[in-house]
């Protein structure tokens, strides 16, 4: 028997008991060979993006109960509003090595802001008829749709053009007009719609920038 070499083979015949176990048997066993190994502080840094999210989505529906139940004034909403575009173009004009142009932010903006004020009235009444529990459950079942399809790897990667990521947006405005019909006034949409783009179409492009020079 010891001078036999034994084979993995299965239908051969050989000079061994059924249950031999030879020492070549587990030579060519090969374990965790596509095994990624993830760093503790990676997963971390990947995680936030997420956390992020989930912190600005629930921040948004914040604000909007409390303008709602009048805890928050229209004016705290502007001041909201004038504060989050200065501050991201501080960055850009301190950290950055592309700052944007004074006069062409001005520009755009003075343009953005004139469009959607005169589109504040018919967006505010848009949803007006639908009932209270109606805009409550859509407003949650599209804040889940936003999370769960927003395209997190758009801050890691800078890929933006995604089918997922324009699921996510249209959902997050969608919630943000269907909110702001019970808002009291047209001043109240203007500025929280404006809140809305700034948290959910330009912040985005501030983490990225950030991200990828830190």
């Amino acid at each position: 028997m010891t001078s036999f070499k034994w084979c993995k083979t299965l239908y051969s015949k050989q000079p061994f008991p059924d249950n031999y176990v030879d020492e070549s048997f587990l030579e060519q066993l090969r374990m965790n060979v596509n095994v990624r190994e993830h760093e503790y502080g990676q997963m971390v840094r990947s995680m936030a993006a997420v956390a992020q999210q989930i912190s600005t989505t629930l921040i948004f529906h914040s604000l909007f109960e409390g303008t709602r139940d009048n805890h928050i004034s229209v004016a705290l909403l502007g001041y909201i509003d004038a504060i989050l575009p200065t501050f991201a173009f501080i960055i850009f004009r301190a950290y950055f090595q592309f700052p944007p142009d004074l006069s062409d932010v001005i520009g755009n903006s003075i343009l953005f802001v004139s469009t959607l004020s005169i589109l504040s009235p018919v967006l505010g009444t848009l949803t007006q008829t639908y009932a209270d529990d109606t805009i409550r459950a859509l407003g949650i079942l599209f804040g889940l749709i936003h999370l769960l399809s927003h395209n997190y790897t758009y801050i890691d990667s800078g890929i933006g053009s995604s089918l997922s990521g324009t699921i996510s947006m249209n959902a997050a405005m969608f919630t943000a007009v269907l909110q702001a019909s019970r808002l009291q006034s047209n001043v109240h949409v203007f500025a929280f719609l404006l809140l809305a783009i700034e948290l959910f179409a330009l912040l985005p492009i501030l983490q990225r920038q950030i991200k990828v020079r830190t």
